[in-house]
């Protein structure tokens, strides 16, 4: 947007509108699962993948583990790295928070000017002058999109398979990014031609772009924890500065389990206006399923309320696994009309009069990379357009 010239009120209007899309974005744990049923896998097999990336398991490695042949595994990795292309950029899912949080579309456009510069949410946010508890919400919001990034593992084997990989490479790349190779090192051990490791080496980078900053894992994960607004700025700005994330939680006076806590969440992290909420649409399927309303409610709070996955959530209330295939199933399909946020920063441009050569602009440069706010901002529109783009954005994902 920023590439385009529009102003800053467009800008914030076309980032809102982005980050509006992708509020709807499935959780990995279901695509996963559902890709695995579409696949032919049990129940019982679906619900295991489910649990396995829920607690940060690649798919591949889920998949694999859950005994699906390698084709399958390869569909199933397939589909959660095309959701995963979905996420909104770090920066407008920042700025729309900001806008959330009161603050003007000129500080929405400084805070993902910053984190698209390189600077975690948390420092963008306190740089903006915003205050610790709207820092604290940046950061968590921004932290919660970056759960719907999928594993380097799932990426880096999915760029295989659309560079020509066989199933049997495509698991092979992703074992061994699972097991701490790099992929460009994953892709040539497999035989992968020159250019297809290239293609695999970007993918990744790509995808990582929508994770979120170790500083704003570490603020969020102490927030979960109980850690107060002003902890949580200490925690980020720590870590920020180089310091571990148990460093910085035991420095800002939180006690050693929490700080484990933090460290652990860290190092398991990856550097739409829907008539329903995901947790309804869970919730209903529930209910068709033979659920009781109350194991339904308990669903809908989960999903909706608690950033919980379909699969967890239906464990959670105590549905079988042919109950629990059902809801993922239900949530999975809902989720598969969300607009890419090139495509919903594009529609939320032209609503916010810009000209065609402009939305046209927005949309080819996030679609090569560009956070909504950065496309936006070169397009030049005003903060308040900017502000409303970036919103319908994230609301998209």
């Amino acid at each position: 947007v920023d590439a385009a010239g529009l102003t800053d009120d467009q800008a914030a209007q076309v980032v809102d509108a982005a980050t509006d899309a992708a509020d709807d974005i499935a959780d990995p744990a279901d695509v996963a699962a559902a890709a695995a049923i579409d696949s032919g896998a049990t129940t019982s097999q679906a619900i295991d993948i489910a649990s396995d990336v829920d607690a940060g398991t690649s798919a591949a490695a889920a998949a694999a583990d859950a005994g699906l042949p390698t084709d399958a595994v390869a569909e199933v990795v397939s589909q959660v790295a095309d959701s995963s292309e979905n996420v909104a950029d770090p920066a407008d899912v920042a700025a729309d928070a900001a806008l959330d949080n009161g603050a003007t579309p000129a500080q929405a456009s400084d805070v993902a000017a910053a984190v698209d510069s390189g600077s975690s949410a948390s420092a963008a946010a306190a740089d903006a002058g915003l205050d610790a508890s709207v820092v604290a919400d940046v950061v968590d919001q921004v932290a919660d999109s970056s759960d719907n990034v999928a594993d380097s593992a799932d990426v880096a084997a999915d760029a295989a398979a659309e560079a020509g990989a066989s199933p049997d490479q495509v698991s092979q790349v992703a074992a061994a990014v699972d097991s701490g190779a790099t992929p460009t090192d994953a892709a040539a051990d497999a035989g992968l031609s020159a250019d297809a490791v290239a293609t695999v080496d970007d993918s990744v980078d790509a995808s990582n772009d929508n994770s979120a900053d170790s500083a704003d894992v570490a603020a969020d994960a102490a927030a979960d924890a109980g850690a107060s607004d002003d902890q949580v700025a200490q925690v980020a700005s720590a870590v920020d500065d180089g310091a571990s994330p148990s460093d910085a939680a035991s420095d800002a006076g939180l006690s050693d389990a929490v700080a484990a806590q933090v460290d652990q969440t860290v190092d398991a992290s990856v550097a739409s206006d829907a008539d329903a909420t995901p947790g309804q649409v869970a919730a209903e399927a529930a209910i068709d399923a033979g659920a009781t309303q109350a194991q339904a409610d308990q669903i809908i709070d989960a999903i909706d309320n608690n950033d919980t996955s379909a699969a967890a959530a239906s464990t959670q209330a105590g549905l079988s696994d042919d109950q629990s295939a059902k809801v993922i199933t239900a949530v999975v399909n809902d989720a598969s009309d969300v607009p890419s946020q090139a495509e919903a920063a594009a529609d939320a441009a032209a609503e916010a009069d810009a000209t065609s050569d402009q939305v046209q602009q927005i949309s080819d440069a996030v679609d090569n990379g560009s956070s909504v706010s950065a496309a936006v901002d070169a397009a030049g529109l005003t903060d308040d357009q900017a502000a409303q783009v970036v919103d319908a954005a994230t609301d998209a994902a």
